[in-house]
């Protein structure tokens, strides 16, 4: 894992003459990463791939430019580690992965380097995250409105939870929001009154709208022989 600058005075104080520095050595670590020296200081280690892309060799010269690089790729390399991290639990969104990042106090620019990285490697996909979420949330009764909240929540983007949503959308909800209800209603003691309003509740929590509550709860309340006193719940 790459770590950051170490000898962050190495072009000496305000008017003094600085020494020209340069790389002197670059040591290849058991776990893979390169120490950078500086002399005889280890200013920075780093992955393969950082010290290709900034072309570090013996010689390089050390300057101030040369170090914010590198303080700037070592944050990012930490920034993946963290996400690859956390994407290992569970698949997270591109908003998910990116507060996770500023809480863990790194910089935007680190940040959206390392987000960028996982998009393009495949690991943060947002269209294929809202699409299993739906799908999932869907079979457990969800309708679409409901997933909309739900994947908003998890911080994707409107148009992207919509048309997951869409794309999971029974062609009969009340036939969906009907079989729930009837599930519901034989959940449960107490008056037919009180289990009719917990199976409507239900169902509003799963996102249907009221005329389609109300209609499926009345449907199965008629399927299972079942009436109210009056003609509200």
């Amino acid at each position: 894992m790459a770590h950051g600058p170490e000898q962050p005075e190495l072009f000496g104080s305000a008017g003094a003459v600085a020494t020209p520095q340069v790389v002197t050595r670059l040591s290849v670590l058991a776990s893979g990463d390169i120490s950078v020296f500086v002399g005889r200081r280890r200013v920075a280690t780093l992955d393969p791939k950082a010290v290709h892309d900034l072309g570090l060799g013996v010689g390089s010269a050390w300057t101030p430019e040369l170090e914010a690089s590198i303080g700037l790729a070592s944050e990012t390399q930490r920034a993946l580690s963290l996400s690859q991290r956390w994407l290992a639990t569970r698949p997270r969104s591109v908003a998910e992965i990116q507060s996770r990042l500023a809480s863990e106090g790194v910089s935007p620019g680190a940040a959206d380097a390392a987000l960028d990285s996982l998009v393009r490697a495949g690991l943060l996909d947002d269209v294929r995250l809202a699409g299993d979420l739906a799908a999932a949330l869907a079979t457990r009764g969800h309708a679409p409105e409901a997933i909309v909240v739900r994947l908003l929540a998890r911080g994707l983007a409107a148009e992207i939870a919509r048309d997951a949503a869409d794309g999971v959308a029974s062609p009969d909800p009340l036939r969906d929001a009907r079989v729930l209800a009837a599930s519901r209603l034989r959940s449960g003691g107490g008056s037919v009154e009180s289990r009719a309003r917990r199976a409507a509740a239900f169902l509003a929590r799963r996102g249907f709208d009221a005329e389609t509550v109300e209609r499926a709860v009345h449907a199965a309340l008629g399927d299972a022989g079942l009436r109210l006193e009056g003609s509200e719940f």
